[in-house]
C-alpha cells in the first residue's frame, strides 16, 4: 500500500513533467511564431535548386541570409521555413542554378503569425516579381510565370510590405491552454488513478 509521502512524490513528478514538457512547446511555439515559411507550387525541366534571399533596411543579399530549396521533374509542392517577416522588405527568388533549366512558379506564399499571408498567385503577383539576372526567356499567364535561365545565377526580385494583425495573442493563448490540457493535464490525471488509497 503507498504512503502518502510515495503518493505526493509521484503526483509532484507527473506534474513536473507535464509542466516542463508545456513550457518546452511554449519556447518552440515562441520560435515558431517569429519565423515565417514558404509555400512554393513549382516545376522544373531537371533537378536544380532554388534559392530565396531576405533582406531589411539597409541591408545587401548575402548567403548567411538565404535559403536552398532543391526541386525536383516530378515533384511540385515545397515548404521551408525562412526568417521574420517583420524584418523584411525585399526578397530574391533564384529559380535555379542552372544554365537553360526551365522552371514554373505556380504559386509562392508566404505565412507567419501575426501577419497578413503574403501570395503570389496570379497574373498580377507575378508581374510583381521583377527579372534582376540571368534570365533568358519570360513567359507570363494567370496560372504560373515560367523563366528560362540565360546563367547559373538567374534572378527574380519581389518586394514585400508585411502587415500585422491582432489575431497572435488569442490564438497563442488557446494553443498555449490546448498545450496544458494535452500534457500536463493528463499526466497529472494519472498521477492521481495510481495513487490507491491513502494510509490512515
Amino acid at each position: 500500500m503507498p504512503t502518502l509521502n510515495k503518493i505526493i512524490k509521484t503526483r509532484s513528478r507527473f506534474v513536473l513533467i507535464g509542466s516542463l514538457g508545456t513550457i518546452a512547446m511554449a519556447g518552440l511555439l515562441h520560435y515558431y511564431s517569429h519565423i515565417a515559411f514558404v509555400k512554393l507550387k513549382v516545376n522544373t525541366s531537371s533537378t536544380t535548386n532554388l534559392k530565396i534571399y531576405w533582406t531589411g533596411e539597409g541591408q545587401h543579399y548575402d548567403e548567411r541570409r538565404s535559403k536552398t530549396i532543391p526541386v525536383y521533374p516530378k515533384k511540385e509542392n515545397y515548404t521551408a521555413l525562412l526568417t521574420n517577416l517583420g524584418v523584411v522588405n525585399r526578397l530574391r527568388i533564384d529559380p535555379t542554378d542552372g544554365m537553360g533549366v526551365s522552371v514554373r512558379i505556380k504559386s509562392i506564399a508566404f505565412y507567419q503569425d501575426g501577419f497578413e499571408d503574403i501570395r503570389i498567385h496570379n497574373e498580377a503577383g507575378f508581374k510583381s516579381l521583377r527579372s534582376l539576372h540571368d534570365i533568358k526567356d519570360r513567359e507570363l499567364d494567370d496560372t504560373g510565370l515560367t523563366i528560362v535561365s540565360e546563367g547559373a545565377d538567374s534572378q527574380l526580385e519581389y518586394g514585400i510590405r508585411p502587415v500585422r494583425t491582432r489575431r497572435t495573442l488569442w490564438a497563442n493563448g488557446l494553443r498555449l491552454l490546448a498545450m496544458f490540457t494535452l500534457i500536463a493535464l493528463p499526466l497529472y490525471l494519472v498521477a492521481v488513478r495510481q495513487r490507491g488509497p491513502l494510509e490512515r
